[in-house]
This record gives structure tokens, sequence and C-alpha cells, in this order.
């Protein structure tokens, strides 16, 4: 048990640790944009819609920073020679029919539970929908690489995979609470993302530690869905062509969540 808890510590250390390094890089990147905005004697108004519109941006930025300074930490803890070379070679994997299957579903069920709407007079572009996009896949796959990243260095013992499934349910918690506090004009930032991370985090664990089927999941699904009717989680619905709304949704995706879990993971357990 003590060993158990001591490898969730170290992982638990390492994840803040790199949400602490994109803070401050985001932090370092939004000052320095406000220095030569001040510079130019542009009013708080300019600024606060100047980073708004480049949020995306910044933030991939941040997290494009705090992933490389973390990884660049965790090779020290390594005994590999090319620890980066190895973990992408032994964690990228052909994705499953499964995972499709279970894209599928998701579609199916936004579709049956959700009410689309066209908005008329919308502020969507092609650029916009390119930068949501990207930073959406970004936002969510920098901490699911990193994660996945810790867990290889930092591995539990077959004996702690209770504890290393109740993590996700920590890890995803953390990377809200540290996302809603840091990222203030995020307009989208609400339960969904740890839903979002937690089902992404079961797909890195899934068969064997990977970052193969979190992306596939995460580039045919979130991504669009969040560039296209308003799951974005920094914009929000200000930038997309169409937008929905699901009745009974606290309900609805803690439930989705759960029956993707039992659509993965019982074929497994009958299989033992």
């Amino acid at each position: 048990m003590t060993i158990f808890r001591s490898v969730l510590s170290k992982q638990a250390g390492f994840y803040l640790l790199f949400h602490l390094i994109v803070a401050v890089a985001y932090l370092v990147i939004v000052s320095i944009i406000s220095y030569f905005h001040f510079i130019l004697k542009h009013d708080f108004s300019i600024i606060e819609d100047w980073i708004f519109n480049h949020y995306w941006k910044i933030i991939s930025l941040s997290k494009i920073l705090g992933i490389t300074t973390i990884i660049s930490l965790l090779k020290i803890q390594s005994n590999e020679r090319t620890p980066v070379k190895s973990f992408f070679k032994e964690t990228t994997v052909r994705v499953e029919k499964e995972i499709y299957g279970l894209i599928v579903f998701f579609f199916i069920l936004i579709a049956i539970f959700s009410d689309f709407t066209y908005i008329a007079d919308n502020r969507s572009s092609i650029s916009r929908f390119f930068s949501s996009f990207t930073g959406t896949y970004v936002f969510y796959m920098s901490d699911i690489v990193v994660l996945t990243f810790i867990n290889k260095i930092y591995p539990y013992t077959s004996q702690g995979k209770w504890i290393e499934f109740f993590s996700l349910f920590i890890f995803s918690l953390i990377y809200y609470l540290s996302n809603k506090g840091l990222f203030l004009f995020a307009k989208n930032i609400d339960v969904t993302v740890i839903y979002h991370c937690l089902i992404l985090s079961v797909l890195s664990r899934w068969k064997q530690l990977n970052w193969s089927r979190p992306s596939t999941f995460c580039l045919l699904f979130i991504c669009p869905f969040s560039s296209l009717i308003g799951l974005d989680p920094l914009w929000g619905q200000d930038y997309v062509p169409f937008t929905f709304s699901t009745p009974n949704a606290p309900l609805l995706y803690p439930t989705v969540i759960l029956l993707a879990i039992s659509y993965l993971y019982l074929p497994l357990s009958r299989g033992h």
C-alpha cells in the first residue's frame, strides 16, 4: 500500500508541476502582450479583446512549453537512453474498431438527446474553426500525453490497478480546477471538461498504455463538436455556426461515460 501511495504521490507531484509550469508560461506570455499594448497606450478593453481573440494561440503555446519542460524533467528519472523515442514507439498503437464504435455511439446519443439550432448571424470563420479545433486538441491531449508519460516512468503494479483507476478521477479534477482557475477569460470550462478528460484518460489506459486511442477520440469527436456546436472550452458559442441544448445534461453525461467505460472493459473482464 505504501508503494502504491508513493507512486500516486510522484505522479500527482509531476502533474501538478506541469500545471505550475503552464501557469508561469501563460502569465509571462500575457504579461508581455499587455506590456506592448500599454506602450501603444491601448485601453484595457482593447487588450482584453485582443487576448480573447488570440486565446487559443496563447494557451496552446503555454501548454506546449509546459509539456516540453516537464518531459525534459521526467527524462532525467528514466533509465532508458532515449525515453521520448521509446515512449512514442511503445504507446503508438493501432486504433481498434471498438474506439470507432464508441465515437459513433457518442454521436448517436448527442443526435438523439440534443436540439440543434443554426445561428443565422454567427461569427464563425475558417480561421476560427481551425484555431478552435487545433486549440481544443492541444488543450486536452497535452495533459493526456503528460499523464501517460508520467505513468510510464512511474508505473503501477498489477496489484495497484484499482488505485490507478481511482487516480484518473483525481487527475481529471486537478485538470478542471487548474484550467478553470488559470484561464479566466475562458467562457466554457465547466464540468463537461472533467468528463472529456476522464474518458480520454480511460482510453489512454485501455488494454495498454497509449496515446493513440484518446488522440483518435479527441480528433473525431471532441474537436469537431467544440468547433461546430459550442463545446469550445474557451470561446464557448461565440464563433460557432450551430448551438445545441441537452435536457437533463447533468444526468446524461455521467451516464454516457459509465456506459462507455462498461462498453470498453466488460468484454476484457469476460475474456479473463
